[in-house]
């Protein structure tokens, strides 16, 4: 279990360093407040003779934990610095026990070495294919998929039995109050406010409620109970607008990722397919 927390430690610590090369290869600046970044190479302490480097607090400060990257790097540079002198004094302790030449460490070290490799040419794939007209041809195909877009609001009526269902649309249709008979019948927890839904677009409902409910012309409410898991409903449309495309800003992240992926499920399908694999069985028995 030790090995396997360290494993996890130092991916964590390496993945870090990955994201924080540019195409370049050179460290992401990291100083939020403005200020100017220090030379990488700026020599911050030493232990037992071994430099400690600004890019190593740099990456340091890139693998913590998001909330603190929120702060500036300059107002926790000091308890980074004082963190890699403990690591370092841990480290040499390492050595010194031998566990550097151990068998379990090399192979975790290999391994890490395979990870970060990987890491680094992903993100260089993706720096070098992936354009700004990449990123607004994908936007515009997502909002084509989309097309135009509703939402509606309405009201309901949720109770137990179909046979109460019904003798709600019977007092609706003659003249009943909606609002009056929600407050008063439905087991759902707008009932108290008079059934209201507010706005939402159909594929936030269940399905049978939401067809039903996108059947319905404003002011009009459905003349058969519909059933979902929840119960039997009547519902009462009130208006229908029109959704708004999200912008780009919006849904870059995921069209980005989308990108990526499919980048590189091609780059691996062609490349697993003129690679010289062979499998064994895992099983030694």
């Amino acid at each position: 279990m030790r090995f396997l927390f360290i494993i996890l430690a130092l991916m964590s610590f390496s993945l870090s360093f990955a994201q924080a090369q540019t195409s370049e290869d050179k460290p992401v600046a990291a100083a939020l407040d403005g200020a100017t970044e220090p030379d990488p190479n700026h020599v911050v302490a030493s232990v037992n003779g071994e430099d400690i480097t600004y890019l190593e607090v740099t990456l340091a400060y890139q693998n913590l934990p998001k909330q603190y990257q929120r702060l500036p790097i300059s107002a926790i540079e000091d308890q980074l610095v004082g963190r890699l002198i403990e690591q370092k004094v841990l480290i040499g302790l390492a050595k010194e026990s031998g566990l550097d030449k151990s068998e379990t460490f090399r192979a975790q070290l290999a391994y890490l070495h395979d990870s970060l490799l990987e890491q680094v040419y992903m993100a260089d794939l993706y720096d070098s294919s992936i354009t700004e007209d990449d990123i607004s041809k994908a936007y515009d195909s997502h909002i084509a998929e989309l097309g135009a877009q509703e939402e509606t609001s309405a009201r309901h009526i949720l109770v137990k039995e179909e046979e109460e269902a019904k003798a709600i649309i019977v007092a609706l249709a003659k003249g009943g109050d909606f609002v009056a008979l929600a407050k008063e019948k439905s087991t759902g927890p707008t009932g108290p406010n008079g059934g209201d839904l507010g706005y939402f677009k159909k594929e936030q409902m269940v399905k049978p409620f939401a067809d039903a409910a996108f059947a319905l012309e404003p002011g009009a409410f459905t003349k058969e109970p519909v059933k979902t898991q929840f119960g039997w409903h009547v519902i009462l449309a009130e208006d229908r607008r029109a959704v708004p495309p999200p912008s780009l800003e919006t849904v870059q992240e995921s069209l980005i990722r989308d990108l990526q992926k499919a980048l590189l499920d091609a780059k691996l399908d062609a490349a697993v397919g003129d690679a010289d694999v062979k499998m064994y069985p895992i099983s030694q028995k």
